[in-house]
């Protein structure tokens, strides 16, 4: 027979504890959970689409390169049919006397100029388009970091958890940040003049995550596994 001192365990207490303990546990990895599908917001949709549209700004900057020289040769062009454009390059002028063997004949210039304005009002809507995927990426940005700040009210958070809640406000706020610098920047080149290379060449420069003007930290993001 068991004394009188001897205490059976309350079996109830401890499962109680033990429920505790895994609801602690379930709500730390659904921190982990949420902060990565931060990160995956911002590296497969935010990221992405600001590399493609970074594209398409290089292709726009390369068809307004040719611009002014097809419409210079378009509208300068002699009204006799027969007249043909000599091939243009380092040693050869219009209708000069030093050329190549090869030319450039006025329906030529003139389909290659209108070519280029075609692609180049393409290259703007998809310019709109891409700037619109990079407003709803920040936008899918910020709905992950209200998630995760609405678990974080539903528990005492340990310091680990503390630092992904920091590190993912910080995200909202650099990436919000930087949207408006590139909004205001693509403004500029979608109601600018379409033979503004400078403009345009300017805004490329300024893309970039690197350059000193954004406000994405770069470092920030590799040490969170993010290639910039």
């Amino acid at each position: 027979m068991l004394g009188r001192g001897h205490q059976f365990p309350n079996h109830s207490s401890l499962l109680l504890h033990r429920h505790c303990v895994h609801r602690e546990v379930i709500k730390k990895r659904r921190y982990q959970v949420l902060w990565k599908s931060i990160l995956n917001c911002i590296e497969n949709e935010w990221m992405f689409c600001d590399v493609e549209l970074e594209r398409v700004l290089n292709s726009m900057l390369n068809i307004r390169s040719r611009l002014p020289l097809e419409r210079s040769l378009t509208e300068n062009s002699v009204k006799d049919v027969d007249e043909e454009w000599m091939q243009y390059g380092p040693r050869a002028i219009q209708m000069g006397r030093h050329y190549s063997s090869g030319y450039l004949n006025r329906d030529d210039v003139a389909s290659a100029y209108h070519f280029d304005l075609l692609q180049h009002e393409r290259l703007m809507a998809i310019c709109r388009k891409f700037m619109k995927k990079i407003s709803d990426a920040n936008v899918a940005l910020l709905r992950h970091v209200d998630l995760l700040m609405k678990h974080a009210l539903s528990f005492e958070a340990d310091e680990d958890c503390a630092v992904i809640l920091t590190d993912a406000l910080e995200c909202q706020k650099m990436f919000s940040r930087e949207l408006f610098r590139k909004q205001s920047c693509m403004a500029r080149v979608l109601d600018g003049d379409m033979y503004d290379l400078k403009g345009l060449a300017k805004c490329v420069d300024l893309w970039v995550f690197s350059n000193k003007e954004s406000f994405v930290d770069t470092n920030f993001l590799k040490k969170h596994g993010i290639v910039v």
